[in-house]
């Protein structure tokens, strides 16, 4: 026996609709065959990422390349109409060509390792510093950019050997790292001090040096002791 959903007149087996609100009767039985052969039509079409195409790393460094280098020549045109003559459009290049050489350099084939790309940074660096001495009419080059900025790429060069040809584990790394940045500080003071004449002693590097050295230690400790870090790792996700 079926009723009206609607109206809930009772309704004979072979009636379609409702005779008083003209309703269309559904019955259970009905429901259950359309839900059986009912598909799901997917939104989107099927998509094969087998034979989707992969960006080419070449050309994707050819588009990087022409996106740093096609400002070059607008500045020196720019400067040489303004100022008659390469101005400040010097200091821009450099910028760009040292900003390219820091970017680029990691995403060139495997052959070429981190040592070569510090490589790199380390003279891009100093060739732009000495053309900014250069362009001043200063004398610091020797004295204060050359060696701080050989000690930081050493500094770097370190990190990526230790990281490539050695099983050092992440924390001992960050150890090493904070206790190198400690003795980048004390060297930087230094080095202002006997280029530029600032202090005859050693003024504020020794506090953060100080602090970074005792982070250092504690990390050591973390990293040597494994009923430690394994609480760490739970508490903190290291």
């Amino acid at each position: 026996m079926a009723y009206c959903v609607k109206c809930g007149v009772e309704l004979a087996a072979t009636e379609k609709t409702c005779p008083l609100c003209n309703t269309r009767v559904i019955l259970p039985e009905e429901m259950q065959k359309e839900e059986r052969v009912t598909e799901i039509i997917p939104i989107f079409p099927y998509r094969n990422d087998r034979n989707t195409p992969h960006p080419n790393k070449k050309h994707f460094l050819e588009l990087i390349t022409l996106i740093f280098f096609l400002p070059i020549p607008v500045l020196l045109l720019c400067d040489i109409n303004i100022s008659d003559g390469i101005v400040w459009s010097g200091y821009a290049v450099g910028g760009i060509v040292l900003l390219y050489v820091y970017l680029v350099f990691p995403f060139l084939p495997k052959r070429a390792n981190g040592i070569l790309s510090v490589g790199a940074d380390w003279l891009a660096t100093l060739f732009y510093l000495l053309y900014v001495n250069y362009a001043v009419g200063g004398s610091w080059f020797m004295t204060f950019a050359l060696p701080l900025v050989s000690f930081m790429m050493f500094f770097v060069m370190v990190i990526v050997l230790f990281r490539r040809y050695t099983k050092i584990t992440n924390l001992s790394l960050t150890g090493i790292s904070l206790l190198f940045t400690g003795m980048f500080c004390l060297v930087t003071e230094f080095l202002i001090n006997y280029a530029f004449k600032v202090h005859e002693t050693l003024y504020w590097s020794f506090y953060p040096a100080l602090s970074l050295a005792m982070c250092a230690i504690v990390v050591f400790y973390i990293d040597r002791n494994a009923t430690l870090k394994e609480k760490l790792i739970r508490k903190l996700t290291i």
